[in-house]
């Protein structure tokens, strides 16, 4: 590993920062927090069905389910760009002490249309990587099980290896997102893949801390649950249904959005790092 860029620290500082500037962030984060509260309730009540059954008589409800396909669609590209939105707000206040918004926490300028493209492609390798990954660990777990075959070794083999490139690609690659945050127009993926060169072992840490730190983050959830398991034998596996829907949904949300935060704040924390270690620009150009 590169010691000029201490992994530990870039998580630690990230946390840190959410906790400093939390009256902020939750007001940045409130209407994504508010879309991830609609839409879990949504879909707890079947509101939001994508691919919906028969009708009770067995008649085609294809019309109305083509219509909630629709509504869903444009729902999930709503609770993106207000994502997008929120990475703005918290890429600036990390970068440049930025913690003011007038109005509502929403923005429809230059910054963040050349923002949305970039977000996009780096959700999109974050997804493959996490795919990949997944299906290299269930194909692991197959292979230590009774019914282990040549072919899941094969897949973990290939994949797993294919699933720690990307993510750390679309790490080096991500680092594009707070310079376009903060107006560095000249930054593009070459720009970010030069600046990240032989941090790549750094950046699988990093990645790695993260994902412990989603973990820590849900810890209690996930230890109610089994205590609440426990004592009910069984017939009762999440702690949160014992509240009412919309206070377990809330819950959910607030953990989603500080996830988001995170996830944003270690970007930009890392790209402070590396452009003040390299010496390149880290303002707006």
């Amino acid at each position: 590993m590169n010691p000029e860029l201490p992994s530990v620290e870039v998580v630690k500082r990230a946390v840190l920062l959410i906790w400093e500037k939390r009256k902020f962030a939750l007001f940045i984060s409130s209407p994504l927090i508010v879309l991830y509260l609609l839409s879990g309730i949504g879909e707890d009540t079947g509101t939001f069905v994508i691919f919906p059954g028969g009708s009770e008589e067995g008649q085609s409800t294809f019309l109305p389910g083509l219509m909630q396909a629709v509504v869903f669609f444009i729902g999930s590209l709503v609770l993106v760009f207000v994502l997008f939105v929120m990475a703005v707000y918290w890429h600036r206040s990390v970068l440049l002490d930025e913690n003011t918004v007038h109005g509502v926490p929403l923005r429809f300028d230059a910054i963040i249309w050349r923002y949305v493209p970039y977000g996009i492609l780096t959700s999109v390798l974050c997804t493959a990587a996490f795919v990949f990954f997944g299906t290299a660990l269930s194909s692991m777990l197959t292979s230590f099980s009774v019914h282990q075959s040549a072919v899941d070794v094969f897949v973990f083999v290939v994949l797993m290896p294919l699933a720690l490139w990307l993510g750390v690609a679309s790490f080096r690659l991500g680092l594009v997102l707070p310079a376009k945050a903060i107006a560095r127009r000249s930054f593009g993926l070459r720009a970010a893949w030069r600046l990240s060169k032989g941090y790549g072992w750094n950046l699988l840490a990093i990645i790695s801390l993260y994902f412990l730190a989603n973990i820590v983050l849900v810890l209690p959830l996930i230890v109610a649950a089994a205590i609440v398991a426990f004592h009910s034998n069984g017939a009762v596996l999440n702690p949160l249904d014992l509240l009412p829907k919309t206070l377990s949904e809330g819950v959910i949300s607030v953990l989603a959005a500080v996830q988001a935060l995170l996830g944003v704040g270690i970007l930009s924390v890392t790209y402070a790092y590396l452009t003040y270690k390299t010496g390149a620009r880290s303002s707006q150009d």
